[in-house]
């Protein structure tokens, strides 16, 4: 998971947004984000005054502050523009680079309002729904749905660094979803065997998908279910009190969108607790994790020069490292010491400095 630096948090000024704060400010601390604060006057209200949005822009920026000054939550910015409330947010999110949107799901709590379903549908980055009637503000309990797609893996990997961030359960559910068993009857000659060899690939295909699955030290139980598979990942949910569900969506790009799937859409329609959808640019894409096997390999490289006291050699694989990834501590570590040993005090200096500066603003490792 690609790292959490920043969060577009979209607002309405309306009740929900409450539960909103108290939930952006827990991934705040915990990943040690930023947050930029936004809020879109609608449409209609295009004609009024600049005058009123500098003044709203003040009164939500003191308010903010307050809000924060005692959560160790750093805001960059409180910004109030004018527009389509959906596609400011998503320009917003573009031209900020977010890593997260975050955005009240409305004021229903039976159902996503438009807006953040527009959101969702369309961003590209992973939006965070907190909904309105969230029973306890601190992220607790995960419950993560898969369906064996390299798409619900994707969100599987993500739900359970956040189950290790935040020291929450996490529940893995899979749904056998109904199908047409007159037609597979046909096939296997009958109904029962039918079902019976259906649900058998269902579990061996999830104990696969789960067996090369790290999950570090989260503590985690999986569920199977069959139905309707909207309507299980609800009962689910309520059943677990789950604080949030964690879903890959289906990526689809196109010339100006990312549509989610159609089973996260019906969700959207009876969403019981918040929901995080991730999709394919922010996780381990083939991209970022041909990255990270080539750091893996230059480590190797550079240790076995430090080893061998070739600290020339060290020193060019610790900056081949640097470039791909300039927060990488361990490389900063062993660059320093190689300076050291060359007798460039210089340079080993400005290591220990870097590493000084990521101490005092943390990133996600």
């Amino acid at each position: 998971m690609r790292s959490l630096k920043s969060i577009l948090v979209a607002t309405n000024l309306t009740a929900a947004n409450d539960q909103l704060f108290e939930t952006v400010m827990g991934f705040s601390r915990s990943f040690g984000a930023r947050l930029t604060v936004l809020h879109v006057q609608p449409q209609q209200e295009l004609g009024m005054l600049d005058a009123y949005c500098q003044q709203l822009e003040a009164k939500l920026t003191e308010e903010i502050a307050q809000r924060f000054a005692n959560e160790h939550a750093g805001v960059d910015s409180v910004v109030i523009e004018r527009g389509s409330l959906a596609a400011t947010i998503l320009r917003k999110a573009n031209e900020i680079d977010a890593d997260l949107i975050a955005i009240a799901t409305g004021d229903d709590p039976r159902r996503v309002g438009p807006v953040a379903q527009a959101v969702i549908e369309h961003a590209s980055q992973p939006v965070l729904a907190v909904h309105p009637g969230q029973h306890n503000a601190k992220i607790q309990t995960l419950l993560c749905p898969v369906d064996m797609s390299v798409t619900s893996k994707r969100g599987l990997l993500n739900a359970i660094r956040l189950a290790h961030c935040f020291g929450a359960k996490l529940h893995v559910l899979t749904v056998v979803p109904d199908v047409d068993w007159p037609t597979a009857a046909e096939q296997s000659g009958q109904i029962i065997q039918a079902k019976n060899a259906y649900n058998e690939r269902w579990i061996q295909r999830l104990n696969q998908l789960l067996a090369d699955v790290d999950f570090e030290d989260v503590v985690w139980t999986k569920e199977l279910r069959k139905g309707r598979i909207d309507e299980e990942i609800c009962a689910a949910a309520l059943k677990d009190r789950a604080d949030l569900i964690v879903m890959g969506t289906t990526g689809m790009t196109g010339a100006a969108q990312i549509l989610i799937g159609s089973t996260t859409r019906r969700l959207l329609h009876q969403l019981p607790c918040s929901l995080l959808t991730v999709k394919t640019e922010d996780v381990l894409s083939a991209d970022h994790e041909a990255s990270i096997k080539e750091i893996s390999d230059l480590l190797d490289q550079a240790q076995l020069a430090i080893n061998t006291r070739d600290d020339e050699l060290a020193v060019r694989k610790f900056d081949a490292i640097l470039r791909l990834n300039p927060f990488h501590v361990p490389a900063l570590e062993g660059r320093a010491q190689a300076c050291d040993r060359l007798g460039d005090i210089e340079r080993a200096d400005r290591c220990r400095r870097r590493m000084k500066e990521l101490q005092r603003y943390p990133v996600l490792k």
